[in-house]
């Protein structure tokens, strides 16, 4: 594809994100009883971690903390960033994301359709069960994200927009052409799903797309380059499927443990490494299509002559993948499950 062929790109994949996000239902139009237990519990589970209580404290504050604002593969900010000295959540960040995880109602959260019938259609103990439940939850756990953002808590106290503008200054001796990157509008973004332009909720699905790999990990959500071991699998969905604490003070409770390290089960965020050996061209959860614009043929041909380790190799393939996908071409001789 030809950067010129760029815009219609964005147009259609824009129109596509906006039917499929106006098409979501809630899991009672769909799910029996049984799978709406399970699904509240996993998710109950999820919210009770420390992990996702802070993520959400960050989003309720507007600013990452400068350890987290910088753990990200792409990365805007140099030291020199403002973020740099954000080291602490601004008071009652944490207090808020406690409260509101304690509170949420995961039964009304929507989602696609076809997700919901995949998750109904599929039997408890399966390997797809497993894996549509773990994709509910992400689900729920952008939907959460992307909600936060937009209610704009704003609670640290400081100039929120002079730290998401800011531009490193040129050094004195420089005197080329000045050429600086677009920012993303927001600074809780992953590097590879800053499409703003074409996500229903814009940035606010940015915010989402963080929280899921903050909280879930980057075999989740990262490019779908790896699915997760059996064993990674097993772990994560004992965990989402163990008895949740039910009625407000033993979920306190529960997040309470979490907070203080004496819940040790919890086996999230779970990362690549060299074991993970399965490109999610073969299998594997793939939710939109639309979550990335596809690459150039230039841009292909750069990634081409990078050099490239044992576990990122798979990404040229998923690139072409999506690409071919996008513009509504077969792809001979790959199976892509969605």
């Amino acid at each position: 594809m030809d950067s010129q062929d760029m815009p219609a790109v964005v147009k259609k994949l824009r129109s596509l994100a906006i039917a499929g996000h106006n098409a979501r239902i809630t899991p009672d139009r769909v799910l029996d009883t049984e799978r709406q237990n399970i699904l509240i519990r996993a998710i109950n589970n999820l919210l009770s971690t420390s992990n996702a209580i802070l993520t959400f404290a960050q989003i309720i504050d507007d600013l990452p903390t400068s350890d987290v604002g910088f753990d990200r593969r792409s990365c805007h900010m140099a030291d020199d960033h403002p973020l740099d000295s954000h080291k602490d959540l601004c008071p009652g960040s944490l207090a808020e994301a406690r409260e509101l995880c304690l509170q949420w109602k995961p039964e009304n959260i929507e989602f696609s359709p076809s997700l919901l019938l995949a998750f109904q259609y599929s039997l408890p103990g399966t390997k797809t069960f497993e894996i549509r439940l773990v994709e509910l939850v992400a689900v729920s756990i952008h939907q959460f994200g992307a909600l936060l953002y937009q209610l704009d808590f704003r609670l640290h106290k400081g100039d929120i927009d002079a730290v998401v503008n800011y531009k490193s200054p040129l050094p004195d001796w420089y005197t080329g052409p000045v050429i600086h990157d677009p920012l993303p509008p927001t600074t809780f973004y992953h590097g590879l799903y800053g499409e703003d332009d074409i996500y229903p909720e814009g940035a606010a699905d940015m915010v989402g797309y963080w929280a899921e790999d903050r909280i879930l990990g980057g075999v989740g959500i990262t490019r779908r380059i790896n699915q997760l071991r059996d064993e990674q699998q097993r772990a994560v969905v004992d965990f989402l499927l163990r008895s949740d604490k039910e009625g407000y003070a033993k979920k306190k409770q529960q997040q309470l443990e979490s907070e203080q390290g004496l819940d040790t089960a919890v086996p999230l965020p779970t990362l690549v490494d060299d074991m993970n050996r399965v490109s999610i061209t073969g299998r594997g959860i793939y939710r939109d299509i639309w979550e990335r614009k596809p690459a150039t043929s230039s841009e292909i041909h750069h990634a081409a002559r990078r050099p490239k380790d044992e576990v990122d190799c798979p990404e040229i393939i998923g690139d072409l993948v999506h690409a071919q996908l996008v513009l509504g071409q077969p792809v001979a001789g790959l199976r892509i499950e969605r």
